[in-house]
């Protein structure tokens, strides 16, 4: 098995503020400002792998102008 099959589908706030690359203040405002996709879960912050992936990955790119 590789490791990618391994993890966890959903994954805590400190494996979350890795892969977006936030300061712990930063990532925390955004969260509860609702620009990180998220779902809390009794008294935790909960993050899909995936999604946050590709939401880092959209962040990330350049934007397209039209002309």
């Amino acid at each position: 098995m590789s490791a990618e099959t391994t993890r966890p589908e959903y994954i805590g706030s400190s494996e979350a503020m890795k892969i977006t690359g936030f300061s712990r203040t930063t990532f925390y405002r955004r969260v509860k400002d609702g620009d990180i996709p998220c779902v809390r879960a009794i008294h935790r912050w909960i993050f899909h792998r995936e999604t946050l992936i590709a939401w880092r990955e959209k962040l990330l790119a350049p934007s397209r102008s039209v002309p």
